[in-house]
């Protein structure tokens, strides 16, 4: 226990953005240290990601977790839980539970998962240390998209997007849901804005013109100036899409313009613009 809050300040002074701990413990004597590394965590905006014990107790209570995040939980918000699931998406008969942080808890897939030994062999693996370091991956991942991000919001978005199960809402069995990173890579809630016209963001997805604005000629130079734009989500992530021209114009059918959003987005029919 000694070791552990020293390695989680070198770690985020060396510039780690996640630390990934698959063990489970206690340590009462260093709890005073686990509290200052976990508040050097929060000041730099980091994320600690923590697997659950794969024993049936509390992982929280009088553990490494309660020593980090304190029994008010306020440095929760820079911490995940990881828990395990078997390919079909059932819990272990017996496991540990997340305790007081359910609602800061991931599940993941993480029962006789194919991995390499040190001796580079193919070997299966299970348990809970292996659905930590998932969630710490996705965490990375996202990193690396949206380097302004901290482990705060980040850790954030992980669990907004996540896949309920079980019985609706949060739980000790799955926490907050399955890790979903397909979903947590998708635009939420995105408004558009363009620099090379005047477009706010507003109720309507679709551009029309009519014949006073040159129908589908007035399209095709909107199109051409227009060009690329950017798409801001309620966390402050970037997405870059195009716009593009669908439909056929005519006075009774003007051509409409609907953005195209790139791979990793997702803008619904009700997320439209509206040229001002």
């Amino acid at each position: 226990g000694a070791a552990i809050a020293p390695a989680i300040v070198y770690a985020v002074d060396k510039g780690a953005f996640v630390i990934n701990m698959s063990f489970n413990g206690s340590a009462s004597n260093h709890a005073e240290a686990l509290r200052s590394a976990m508040d050097h965590v929060a000041v730099n905006d980091r994320l600690v990601v923590q697997s659950v014990s794969n024993w049936n107790e509390d992982s929280f209570a009088g553990n490494f977790a309660e020593n980090m995040i304190g029994t008010d939980l306020t440095n929760k918000g820079w911490f995940l839980f990881g828990i395990r699931l078997d390919a079909n998406l059932k819990p272990p008969a017996s496991n540990g539970n997340p305790g007081a942080l359910a609602d800061r808890t991931l599940s993941v897939i993480a029962q006789n998962i194919p991995s390499i030994d040190k001796d580079g062999k193919l070997v299966y693996v299970s348990g809970n240390s292996f659905a930590a370091p998932a969630i710490a991956g996705a965490a990375a991942l996202l990193k690396q998209y949206w380097p302004h991000l901290g482990g705060k919001a980040i850790s954030r978005i992980l669990l907004d997007t996540a896949k309920d199960l079980g019985d609706p809402g949060v739980d000790l069995i799955y926490g907050v849901g399955l890790l979903d990173i397909e979903n947590a890579m998708k635009a939420q809630a995105p408004k558009a804005s363009y620099s090379s016209v005047a477009v706010a963001s507003s109720a309507v997805t679709s551009i029309n013109f009519s014949s006073a604005y040159g129908s589908g000629d007035g399209a095709l130079r909107w199109s051409e100036f227009a060009g690329q734009a950017v798409a801001i989500d309620k966390y402050g992530r970037n997405f870059g899409f195009s716009l593009g021209l669908q439909g056929v114009s005519n006075d009774a059918n003007p051509l409409s313009l609907r953005s195209q959003i790139g791979q990793v987005t997702s803008v619904s029919a009700e997320q439209r613009m509206d040229v001002r």
